[in-house]
């Protein structure tokens, strides 16, 4: 919502003399008629995002006895109780597997299930509830006897994400916050954390950074010159250090470069960082007693900073990945791999 506010002033226009105005400011008082009027209190309420339980399957019991070659499906329905629009889809899960998963292929509606990214069944702002995961299931005609009396559990979960400021409509426009019918061809992300994106950036002429010809990896290319560089800086990754350690391989690593450079606080100045490589080894820079020349792995690295600046352990302003003349200029290198909070960094 833009809130529009109309400031109006007085202007007061004066034509006596200086000598005139000495005069006036030593014995006299003025008064300035004024008037206030504040607009009525409006309440700002968050919308939901909610799945009501399950509503009905098709498959109330256990698969048995199935032989190579044989195939179903199973529906699975959930009914939505949000007040936003939302996407709706279903990942598929196993557990208890004595082998037979292997030989099976499964599906959602048709396309591969996943266990990780969901299979998108639906959308709420012109679907109608409710909103039906079709599981599909074959057993290889190739099975062996090794798959004789093997068992797994399989278990569909329904997840929704908001449709709005979610991605981008099927023209390639960014969602400006007003695609509140899901018409796009999907989520950005089916997580509460915004899909990471790039933003490149060289210094230098002859220094470049980007996506490669077919956008598989990013390829770097530094100059040589005092403070040439060249690199990208991930968005959208959060204001906490990730769980897991970033990671990317690198065509040509020398002299400490390619590396991450994780800022925390204002600046490289003010506030802590780290400096991560493709071996896997982490610096801690500017905070306390540690020093940059301390190497640690990645959660040492992580423990170092909440006990030696604990301030600035949720405190992320700035992640990027940084290639200089730290080693001989010029040089090209390509990465490759690409890892940041268990996201796979890619042109898509």
């Amino acid at each position: 919502m833009n809130l529009v506010t109309k400031r109006f002033g007085l202007v007061l226009a004066s034509v006596i003399g200086v000598g005139a105005i000495a005069v006036l400011v030593a014995g006299t008082t003025f008064a300035l008629f004024t008037s206030s009027s504040s607009p009525s209190s409006q309440t700002f309420t968050a919308g939901t995002v909610k799945l009501d339980n399950p509503t009905s399957a098709s498959c109330t019991t256990d698969v048995t006895n199935m032989e190579p070659g044989d195939s179903g499906t199973c529906d699975f329905s959930v009914d939505y109780d949000g007040s936003l629009p939302a996407y709706i889809g279903a990942v598929l899960n196993s557990s208890d597997d004595t082998g037979l998963l292997s030989g099976l292929t499964l599906t959602i509606n048709g396309d591969p299930a996943s266990a990780t990214t969901p299979v998108l069944i639906g959308q709420t702002y012109s679907g109608t509830p409710p909103y039906t995961a079709t599981l599909g299931y074959t057993l290889s005609p190739n099975a062996d006897n090794s798959y004789q009396g093997t068992a797994v559990t399989l278990t569909v979960t329904f997840e929704a994400v908001q449709c709005s400021n979610n991605g981008e409509l099927s023209t390639g426009v960014a969602d400006s916050g007003t695609n509140e019918d899901c018409t796009d061809p999907g989520p950005a992300s089916w997580s509460q954390t915004a899909a990471v994106d790039v933003t490149f950036f060289s210094t230098c002429t002859g220094s470049s950074a980007g996506w490669n010809s077919d956008d598989t990896a990013v390829d770097l290319a530094v100059a040589a010159g005092d403070g040439c560089n060249a690199g990208l800086t991930l968005n959208n990754v959060g204001s906490s250090l990730p769980a897991d350690a970033p990671s990317f391989d690198a065509s040509y690593y020398a002299s400490g470069t390619p590396r991450w450079y994780i800022q925390l606080g204002p600046s490289i100045t003010a506030g802590p960082y780290l400096f991560g490589y493709p071996d896997g080894t982490w610096n801690v820079n500017n905070c306390g007693s540690v020093s940059g020349g301390t190497t640690f792995d990645y959660s040492d690295a992580v423990n170092a900073i909440a006990t030696n600046c604990p301030t600035y352990e949720n405190d992320v302003t700035s992640v990027n990945i940084v290639a200089d003349t730290s080693a001989p200029a010029p040089y090209t290198t390509t990465l490759t791999d690409i890892q940041y909070n268990g996201q796979s960094i890619t042109a898509g």
